[in-house]
């Protein structure tokens, strides 16, 4: 919220905050609590959130003290949707009103809006045609079009919850997914304030238009005009929003004054300026333009470093960082080159400089100059060799300067007057209604019912299907010879006997070693390898530890075994059903599973089938006992016609 919200709203404010954080805490601290110390955890944690979500959704969010403010959507793309964004919020205060700023990109689900602005920017700067086709589909392909406005709306639920939080009597869009969000809420009826869109880009595309928008504001009267005529609601042009800086033309004093800063005396000089994010074919431009005569220009590089150390090496021009001092520069320059048609050319549309485009960005940025071009308050260069001609046409000329006189002339209104008339009639609007306890306590319970038998079944649902299918297990491969896989679970006492490794050894049976084993006893494992056999690991069948931790050991021991043996893969033995906690623990570590199809003790009946995995648990049962229960396996196995073969081949081992 901003400075102007009376004491009793931001004290509420900062409440609900501290009561969420926390909220947020105390949960945190029994989720590892119980995972630490409990062995019914999954039910407790679930009942704990079941609990959590009912009184989050009984307790109020709505925040109403103070007169009604204007929320202002914008997404950082670029810098030209902030910055009319923030110019507006600035004037809004400045008039008495109230007015906060959000990326509406932030509110989209699951880092959709961080997703969309990595790709964008990937887009533009490794892949700029799949961007340009993307554009045109968005406009073009009805299908495109369905599914950006799908993706567009998503942000819609938080948005109106974040309404709901405070007084807001009127909503501007500066981005068009954003207005996409607005119009479906209006349609809805769950927005009981206008909608209004600022339209930033002089073209007009079709993701900025909804028919349910209240208003459209736009920089050019052309562009008003076809919103108005595409979607039949009303638009103003009211010309670039721009900080006070920038809304006066550069005056003699103030241009020879940068010039000195600079160190070019009367020398001619284009600035060349590439937006926020510094892409495009820059350096092809820098060279064109050093060569017509105009001497190096200076480049500005945004927050593209790679960009600004290029232009440097290339030594045709002066690169220049981010810097908030752009009027300085438009100040001492004769012309300005654009590749994006953005925020910097209505700058330089306001200090008086002829602005020219060339080897524009594709999508929006080309679309801009050559909307800028046809409006007449640009020039746009369709190759270097038009790029020079149009420099010495219009750098410093009558002709330059009749078109920097057209393009000061959009600066026709300001639209804060408009947004503070819309805000004032939210006083006289009813307030938006809470949902009842009836329908948040129903809610709520859908919820929790929801989420309790989603847990239930994937945990039943991995269990089942890792023993009727063999869910993220190891089988053999199909196509061997008929066999059945043994491993021979050891104790810490059997691990290093070189009687049992010799037995193991002559019976072709891998050694399965508990994770306590393992850690404890790496000689052992070494002379395991140096035997030839192949080492699996599990978890320790007598370990009284609650579950979780026996399955972390497990995991870890891995590692010991790998470094001790050199296996390429250390296989885990498991000696019953897999569950979800296991998948993921195991899946963390890497861990290749394999499932026992029956564990036996010497003396119990054996009972064998092709392609079946075996564990005969050998521990304390000394070496009479284990060469018995070795012999009576092998017996079982020629009875029916298998071959006995160490549980490690399925995984390549010896």
């Amino acid at each position: 919220m901003s400075a102007d919200v009376p004491r009793v709203a931001r004290k509420t404010a900062a409440w609900r905050r501290g009561l969420h954080l926390v909220t947020w805490a105390f949960v945190v601290l029994t989720v590892v609590v119980l995972v630490t110390a409990g062995n019914h955890y999954l039910f407790d944690i679930l009942a704990g959130c079941g609990v959590l979500l009912v009184c989050w959704r009984i307790a109020p969010w709505e925040c109403r003290a103070g007169e009604p403010a204007v929320l202002l959507l914008s997404a950082g793309m670029g810098a030209g949707h902030d910055g009319v964004a923030h110019e507006l919020q600035r004037r809004i205060i400045e008039a008495g009103g109230r007015a906060d700023v959000l990326d509406y990109l932030m509110l989209m689900p699951l880092c959709c809006g961080r997703l969309m602005k990595g790709l964008y920017a990937a887009q533009l700067r490794y892949a700029p045609s799949s961007y340009e086709w993307l554009y045109d589909a968005l406009e073009r392909v009805p299908m495109f079009e369905r599914c950006g406005r799908m993706i567009a709306v998503s942000g819609r639920h938080r948005l109106r919850r974040r309404l709901q939080q405070a007084n807001y009597g009127l909503t501007v869009a500066t981005y068009p997914l954003a207005g996409q969000a607005l119009g479906q809420l209006r349609r809805r009826g769950r927005l009981p304030v206008p909608a209004v869109t600022f339209l930033t880009d002089l073209d007009v595309h079709t993701m900025w238009l909804d028919p349910d928008t209240d208003l459209y504001l736009s920089v050019y009267h052309g562009s008003a005009r076809e919103a108005e005529q595409r979607t039949g609601r009303p638009a103003i042009a009211v010309g670039p929003v721009l900080p006070p800086s920038h809304t006066a033309p550069v005056s003699p004093r103030e241009r020879a004054a940068a010039r000195a800063r600079l160190g070019r005396g009367d020398g001619p000089l284009v600035l060349l300026v590439t937006g926020s994010l510094g892409v495009g074919d820059v350096l092809p431009t820098v060279s064109a333009i050093a060569a017509s005569g105009f001497g190096p220009p200076l480049v500005l590089c945004g927050r593209n470093e790679r960009l600004r150390r290029a232009v440097t090496a290339q030594g045709a021009g002066i690169a220049v960082g981010w810097t908030d001092d752009v009027r300085s520069l438009l100040a001492a320059a004769d012309a300005v080159v654009h590749n994006a048609g953005g925020l910097s050319s209505l700058e330089g549309f306001a200090a008086g400089v002829p602005v020219i485009g060339h080897a524009c960005l594709p999508g929006h940025g080309e679309r801009n100059a050559r909307a800028m071009r046809d409006a007449g308050v640009a020039a746009l260069a369709e190759d270097t060799e038009d790029l020079v001609r149009l420099l010495h046409e219009l750098a410093g000329t009558a002709a330059g300067r009749a078109m920097a006189a057209r393009a000061r002339g959009l600066f026709s209104s300001d639209p804060t007057p408009v947004l503070l008339a819309q805000t004032a009639q939210a006083a006289d609007r009813a307030p938006v209604r809470s949902a009842t306890l009836r329908m948040r306590l129903a809610g709520a319970g859908a919820t929790l019912v929801a989420t309790t038998l989603v847990a239930t079944v994937l945990g039943f649902g991995i269990s089942e299907a890792s023993e009727r299918y063999g869910f993220g297990l190891a089988r053999p491969a199909a196509g061997l010879p008929p066999a059945v896989y043994v491993g021979a679970l050891l104790d810490s006492s059997e691990v290093g006997d070189p009687q049992t490794v010799a037995l193991l050894r002559r019976a072709d049976v891998s050694a399965v070693v508990p994770a306590q084993v393992a850690l404890s006893h790496p000689r052992a494992l070494q002379a395991l390898a140096a035997a030839g056999l192949s080492t699996l690991t599990t978890e320790d069948p007598r370990d009284t530890r609650r579950p979780e931790a026996a399955e972390r050991a497990a995991a870890e021991s891995i590692r010991e075994i790998h470094a001790a043996t050199r296996q390429r893969r250390v296989p885990v033995a498991l000696l019953h059903r897999l569950t979800p906690l296991m998948l993921v623990t195991y899946s963390r570590a890497h861990a290749l599973l394999g499932s026992a199809d029956a564990v036996f003790r010497p003396g119990d009946a054996v009972a064998v089938r092709d392609r079946g995995q075996v564990v005969v648990d050998l521990q304390g049962a000394g070496h009479e006992a284990s060469t018995v229960a070795v012999e009576s396996l092998q017996r079982q196995a020629v009875i029916q016609r298998l071959t006995v073969r160490a549980w490690g081949s399925m995984w390549g081992l010896p």
